[in-house]
C-alpha cells in the first residue's frame, strides 16, 4: 500500500509541477521581452523531448530498476524548474542578452521534457510490477487519478501564489519533487520486471499477434 501511495504522489507532483509552470511560461516570456517565435520554441521544446525519451526511460527502468529511474526523473524535474526560475529571475534583472536568455530557457525546457517521462514511465512500470492481473486496472487508474488531480491542483496553486509574484509558484515546483525524492529514497524498494527467457519471447509474440489482429 505504501508503494502505491508513493507512486501516486510522484505522479501527482510531476503533474502539479507542469500545471504550475505551463500557464506561467507565456506571461514570463513577455516580461522578458522575447519574441512570439522564441515563446513557441520554448513551449514546444519539452513536448519534443517527451516524444524522444519516453520509450528510452521505459527501457532503462527494465535494465536498472524502477526506483533509480524515478529518482532521476524527480531530480531532473527539480533541476529544470530551478534552472528556469533562476534564469528568469536573472533575465528580469537584465543580466542576460536575449540570445543567451532564450538558449538557457530552451535548455531548461528540454531538461523538463527529458525528465518528466522518467517519472511517468517508471511509475507505471512499478505499478505493473506490484499488482496482479486482477487489481492492475485499479492500480493504473490510480495513476490516471494522480494525472487529473495534478493538472487541476497545479494551475490552482500557481494562480494563488502569483499574488506574491510570477516566480513564487515555480519556487514551489522546485521544492516539491525534492521532498518526494526523500520519500522514494527511504520508503520504496527497487523493482525490476520478472520476465525472462521463454516468457519474454511469449510476451513479444502475443504483442505482435495483437497488432496483426487490429
Amino acid at each position: 500500500m505504501r508503494a502505491k501511495s508513493i507512486i501516486f504522489t510522484s505522479v501527482l507532483i510531476g503533474y502539479v509541477g507542469l500545471g504550475i509552470l505551463n500557464p506561467l511560461v507565456a506571461p514570463l516570456i513577455r516580461e522578458l521581452g522575447l519574441s512570439e517565435t522564441d515563446a513557441g520554441w520554448i513551449v514546444a521544446a519539452s513536448s519534443f523531448m517527451v516524444l524522444l525519451t519516453s520509450a528510452l526511460w521505459g527501457s532503462w527502468s527494465d535494465r536498472i530498476g524502477r526506483k533509480p529511474v524515478l529518482l532521476i526523473g524527480l531530480t531532473g524535474m527539480a533541476a529544470s524548474f530551478g534552472m528556469f526560475v533562476a534564469v528568469t529571475e536573472q533575465g528580469l534583472a537584465g543580466k542576460f542578452q536575449p540570445a543567451v536568455l532564450f538558449t538557457l530557457l530552451l535548455i531548461s525546457r528540454l531538461l523538463l521534457g527529458a525528465a518528466f517521462p522518467a517519472v511517468l514511465s517508471s511509475s507505471q512500470a512499478y505499478m505493473a510490477d506490484i499488482t496482479t492481473e486482477k487489481d492492475r486496472a485499479a492500480g493504473m487508474s490510480l495513476i490516471g487519478a494522480a494525472n487529473g488531480l495534478g493538472l487541476v491542483v497545479g494551475p490552482a496553486v500557481g494562480a494563488l501564489l502569483t499574488a506574491l509574484s510570477l516566480l513564487a509558484p515555480i519556487y514551489l515546483a522546485v521544492v516539491l519533487p525534492l521532498l518526494v525524492m526523500l520519500w522514494v529514497t527511504f520508503g520504496m524498494a527497487n523493482s525490476k520486471p520478472q520476465v525472462h527467457g521463454q516468457q519474454k519471447k511469449r510476451c513479444a509474440k502475443e504483442y505482435f499477434l495483437t497488432l496483426r489482429s487490429r
